[in-house]
C-alpha cells in the first residue's frame, strides 16, 4: 500500500501523498506474515485523515469493538474515505 505512494511522490519530484500507520492501540501490529510494524498513531487519536484503508486477516477483530467501532463511524461522518483490503473490509462495513 506505500509503495505506490512513495513511487508518485519520487516520480513527481515532490511530496503528493504522505501516510501514517494506524493500530487500534497504537505500538506495534503483527500481520499474518509475521512481520511487526511499528504503527505511528492509535485509532482513537487519528486526525487530519483523508483516507483510512484497513487492513486485516478475515479472521480478525478489534481489541475494543464498540469502541474502535465508534471510532471509524465518527471518522467517516466527518469525511474521511474509508477503505479495506481482505479482512478490513468486514471491520470497515
Amino acid at each position: 500500500m506505500i509503495e505506490p505512494l512513495r513511487a508518485a511522490n519520487e516520480i513527481a519530484g515532490q511530496v503528493r501523498f504522505a501516510w501514517r500507520l494506524v493500530s487500534e492501540t497504537g505500538g506495534k501490529a503483527g500481520s499474518s506474515a509475521e512481520v511487526a510494524f511499528e504503527s505511528d498513531v492509535a485509532l482513537m487519536d487519528a486526525q487530519d485523515l483523508d483516507v483510512l484503508i484497513l487492513l486485516s486477516s478475515p479472521s480478525s477483530r478489534f481489541t475494543n469493538e464498540r469502541a474502535s467501532d465508534a471510532t471509524l463511524r465518527s471518522l467517516q461522518r466527518h469525511g474521511v474515505t474509508l477503505g479495506g483490503i481482505s479482512g478490513g473490509v468486514l471491520l470497515s462495513s
